[in-house]
């Protein structure tokens, strides 16, 4: 993993999550969570970022039944749909990983980041493990996504 791994204290973020069952149906997520924020311009801004939360693990779990929220980070309250939540995450303390890596390579990062918790004594709090994606990977020029991942530690 090639990455800057730091401890920090992750501010609280407004989120707008669109959950799903399984890897299988995230980019619908995406997608649907996209094409509704467009028109509302919440996808103007120039630090426009999408945040992934894990709720289960995809360890533990198979890959068809993991409980994700593709999420929409936002300044203020936005009226949802009825397919949407809206979140409030407040992570605090992080193990904070950034880096550039393709979607291949996510579910190996993940496991290289809880090897180095481990490694370092450090033990995850209650809160779901996140991603905080800088860019859309589509438009990186070898197809990379700038992603900081985040696991809440106690």
């Amino acid at each position: 993993m090639n990455s800057n791994i730091n401890i920090v204290q992750v501010e609280s973020m407004k989120l707008i999550a669109v959950p799903v069952v399984g890897f299988q149906n995230l980019s619908e997520a995406y997608s649907r969570l996209i094409s509704w924020a467009i028109p509302k311009g919440l996808m103007d801004h120039p630090n426009t970022q999408m945040v992934q939360i894990y709720h289960d693990s995809a360890r533990d779990t198979a890959h068809d039944n993991v409980r994700i929220s593709a999420c929409l980070k936002v300044s203020y309250d936005v009226e949802v749909d009825s397919k949407m939540k809206l979140l409030e995450l407040d992570p605090g303390r992080c193990i904070v990983a950034s880096m550039q890596t393709k979607p291949a390579e996510f579910e190996n990062s993940w496991k290289n980041l809880f090897k180095w918790m481990n490694d370092n004594n450090h033990f995850k709090a209650d809160s779901d493990p996140f991603e905080i994606h800088h860019n859309n990977y589509r438009e990186h020029p070898e197809g990379k996504c700038i992603v900081d991942l985040c696991i809440p530690i106690n």
